[in-house]
């Protein structure tokens, strides 16, 4: 079996799915920053696994995870443009934030393709659980950022982008669900916090994009629905509903408190992360 389905119900059950994916990712990029992979990566994964079933080279090469993650990344570009654009027109990016991470975040998260496909399908999902798992029991807690912390000097800030580019790029979440709370401890407000995230969200995707792509490109050669890793189908089903959801977000955000935004973030982990780490024993 290969990722082109030829089962007209097949074919029909992955478009209907991932607009109702690209929908929900799309609102969820736009009201919170996060692009909205939180949701792309959990729920394709389990889309595709009820597709192959265990069949075929790409389900026992253990594609499904890597496809997921490139076709979240490929997805996360298009909805963190469209949001981060909206939230740069509403004055929410921080300058100085994207000055120092940009070019880090692109090293990362393109070094991040080339590393996972090395990994073992069921580490690489228990990454993207206990990741995503860690940031919301930060969040959730009581924790509040020292007072005079702020936003430290390129050297650091270039180590932190790396590191949050390459773990971004590995779970497929295009970096929102490390920067925003990476943000806040250095006392960004909430809202800049979110916007600076969403902003800086193409460039971590579209490196991790490209790395995924030249790394699984002699592996899915013969499929007409990869690209690399990128699965197209899903690619341009979930990119098209997003493209009508992403600005409702924003505009949703904007009536909403930093408390409202807080919970909501931390409601999204926790589902995100209890669900991969279900997922991981599909792998076993």
């Amino acid at each position: 079996m290969v990722w082109c389905f030829t089962n007209f119900m097949d074919w029909l059950l992955l478009v209907s799915m991932c607009l109702v994916i690209g929908s929900m990712s799309g609102f969820v990029a736009g009201l919170l920053g996060v692009g909205g992979g939180i949701i792309i990566v959990p729920a394709l994964i389990v889309l595709f696994d009820s597709l192959v079933a265990g069949e075929g080279p790409f389900a026992s090469s253990g594609f499904t995870t890597l496809v997921a993650v490139a076709t979240s990344l490929a997805c996360v570009l298009v909805t963190t443009a469209l949001s981060g654009f909206a939230q740069l027109r509403h004055g929410r990016v921080h300058g100085t934030a994207v000055r120092r991470w940009a070019p880090f975040l692109i090293i990362g998260s393109a070094l991040s393709g080339f590393a996972a496909p090395e990994l073992p399908e069921a580490l690489v999902r228990l990454f993207i659980a206990t990741l995503v798992l860690s940031v919301a029991i930060i969040l959730a807690s009581r924790w509040t950022p020292p007072a005079k912390s702020e936003l430290p000097g390129p050297a650091a800030s270039g180590a932190l982008g790396v590191v949050t580019g390459f773990a971004s790029g590995i779970a497929g979440i295009g970096g929102g669900n490390l920067m925003i709370p990476s943000f806040i401890y250095f006392n960004v407000p909430i809202h800049s916090a979110m916007g600076t995230s969403s902003f800086l969200g193409p460039s971590v995707a579209l490196s991790g994009v490209i790395g995924y792509v030249l790394r699984g490109w002699q592996e899915t050669q013969g499929d007409a629905s990869l690209f690399g890793y990128v699965h197209l189908p899903a690619f341009a089903a979930i990119s098209i509903a997003a493209l009508f959801f992403a600005p409702l977000g924003v505009r949703f955000a904007q009536a909403r408190s930093p408390r409202v935004l807080r919970r909501l973030l931390v409601l999204l982990l926790f589902a995100g992360a209890l669900r991969m780490a279900y997922s991981v024993i599909d792998v076993f």
